[in-house]
């Protein structure tokens, strides 16, 4: 390889859609990496290179030890030097959101490894404005995160994702851009990152990923982590939490949280170091009124005007009967038809994989 084209998010800033629509995208002169089952990039690299990798949260929630965390790093470091080595294609995509969240020594062994290897290190990074950003992250918080409590702020820490590029002289171009519709060519992520890349649109599936939820969604499964404590922890636990959310998003759907609802939530610190470092200018929203904190709860809170019969209709399917009156109830019940679900579905692979031959 002579170069990486290395994309760092942000997040929410349809980075879903564009790893998939990149997913198996090979012109013969670029290629997008595959480092394992997803096409998200971001486990892989910042297990490789974090400093702490034993604290990311997705091993956290697995329920993974030092030890095992370890064996995937170093399984991840070896994948990524191979795919480096081949001397068949010029150029190697990489693309994960929390790349760009890695800490400042996370970032310098990331760009060492991979200049060490390629002459050309291309960054690419899109922001959101902070409250775009505080909207979509709270609403994936809830669904894929599993928070139970607002947080204290969603910050875009655009100074974190992009300074360590910037300063860095092994990086050969930083591009930073602003993730709005009427800035991105043809009003479309994919497009616009393949315009200014030099991929061929042509030869690229597209797949839309859409990871929104319904306000009447967001609050069912905000009501689901406040009530159950016991949400991660292994592998069965995070797999019937995210169906759960999966299945609440599709029974429910409609408008997300209105944008003002979560003003509160944005953190606008950065945005004069943006505009001076990047030219992209957030400094307006600043003037913006937030509603407070304790009006977000309590919308949050309030489930009144939800419909149950979608809760009702999933809990039959499942030939689920009984006494369960309170939305709560009914959803405790249905992440723990998903639990057991799940674990009967782990069990069976686990004797298909004992009782299949090693090769050789």
């Amino acid at each position: 390889m002579e170069e990486v084209l290395l994309h760092v998010g942000m997040h929410k800033t349809g980075t879903s859609s564009l790893q998939a629509t990149l997913a198996g995208y090979d012109d013969g002169d670029t290629v997008y990496a595959q480092l394992g089952q997803s096409a998200n990039h971001s486990v892989p690299v910042y297990t490789a290179f974090s400093s702490q990798p034993g604290a990311y949260h997705h091993w956290r929630a697995l329920g993974l030890g030092p030890s095992q965390v370890e064996d995937r790093r170093r399984g991840f470091l070896n994948r990524l030097d191979a795919l480096l080595a081949r001397p068949d294609r010029r150029r190697l995509i990489l693309s994960g959101e929390d790349i760009s969240i890695l800490d400042p020594q996370g970032k310098t062994a990331l760009i060492g490894f991979l200049r060490d290897r390629v002459p050309r290190l291309d960054v690419v990074c899109y922001l959101r404005s902070p409250g775009g950003y505080a909207l979509s992250a709270f609403q994936q918080r809830i669904r894929g995160g599993g928070i139970a409590a607002l947080p204290p702020v969603c910050d875009p820490l655009y100074r974190l994702r992009t300074e360590g590029f910037r300063d860095d002289p092994r990086v050969s171009r930083l591009r930073v851009r602003e993730f709005a519709r009427d800035k991105l060519k043809g009003h479309d992520i994919v497009e616009d990152f393949a315009a200014l890349t030099g991929l061929d649109t042509a030869r690229m599936t597209r797949r839309t990923r859409n990871e929104g939820m319904s306000a009447a969604a967001t609050k069912l499964v905000y009501c689901f982590n406040r009530t159950m404590p016991l949400r991660d922890g292994d592998r069965v636990l995070q797999a019937a939490r995210l169906a759960l959310g999966a299945e609440i998003a599709a029974a429910y759907p409609g408008p997300g949280l209105e944008a003002a609802r979560v003003a509160c939530l944005a953190e606008h610190a950065e945005t004069p170091w943006l505009r001076d470092a990047f030219a992209i200018d957030f400094t307006a929203a600043l003037q913006d009124a937030a509603p407070p904190r304790e009006a977000l709860e309590a919308h949050m809170a309030d489930l009144s005007g939800i419909p149950m019969a979608p809760l009702d209709a999933l809990l039959a399917e499942k030939a689920i009967s009984g006494r369960f009156p309170a939305p709560a109830d009914k959803l405790l019940r249905l992440y723990l038809w998903h639990v057991g679900k799940t674990q009967e579905r782990t069990e069976r692979q686990a004797r298909r994989a004992e009782a299949t031959p090693s090769p050789g």
